[in-house]
């Protein structure tokens, strides 16, 4: 949908890549991970190294106020980290990288608590359906704390948007949530917030919103 190259969280996410490093470069916690050749599909020095400049730029991001205690970035990183490891089986070690990886994070942020890069090992099967209602939950959040978003300029695209969100919504609930309750409880909790608020607002702003609240 065009409206959400707008988005603040557009920007942020585009964090979230592999970077190259410095071969003189050095830290501790990456340094447990052997450095991966060409051939390697899996190379957790460099995924370890990656995620040590992202917590840079985030650092950098909050302490101008672009993230608030909202903001679910950490949450996202999580996802991005893991699709990375599995896109290939031959990952090892991988307890040991989200160990380091956590300690890691201290050292950037050691009084922010409600970051934890998780491994969702747990939830393998389910986790398709969670990142999704995780990633609308993020842009309706987004879509009220833009500043200068163009919303006049995509009321189609709000329309439909929200049109299928609200379907998502219902099959998540309908089809998996009471065999599977506690995998998407918070994650339903927060779509239908975000969902709800987004909505309420885009109706201020004169764009018809014909779903009804969730």
């Amino acid at each position: 949908y065009p409206f959400m190259y707008e988005l603040t969280s557009y920007y942020y996410y585009s964090l979230f890549n592999l970077y190259p490093y410095e071969e003189s470069d050095y830290h501790w916690y990456c340094n447990l991970f052997s450095k991966g050749s060409d051939s390697d599909k899996c190379d957790l020095y460099s995924l370890c190294m990656s995620v040590r400049y992202i917590f840079s730029q985030v650092k950098e991001l909050l302490s101008h106020e672009y993230f608030d205690s909202d903001s679910k970035w950490c949450e996202q990183l999580s996802y991005w980290i893991h699709s990375y490891i599995n896109s290939d089986k031959s990952c090892g070690n991988v307890n040991e990288l989200y160990i380091q990886l956590n300690r890691l994070k201290k050292g950037y942020f050691p009084l922010y608590n409600n970051c934890n890069i998780e491994s969702f090992e747990n939830v393998e099967e389910d986790l398709k359906k969670k990142k999704e209602l995780f990633l609308h939950s993020e842009n309706f959040y987004w879509i009220q704390k833009t500043n200068n978003l163009n919303i006049n300029s995509y009321n189609t695209s709000f329309v439909n948007y929200f049109k299928e969100c609200f379907k998502l919504y219902n099959n998540v609930l309908k089809q998996d949530f009471c065999k599977r309750k506690t995998v998407y409880e918070t994650d339903l909790i927060n779509f239908q917030r975000n969902y709800n608020a987004a909505s309420k607002y885009l109706r201020e702003k004169g764009i018809d919103i014909s779903t009804d609240e969730l």
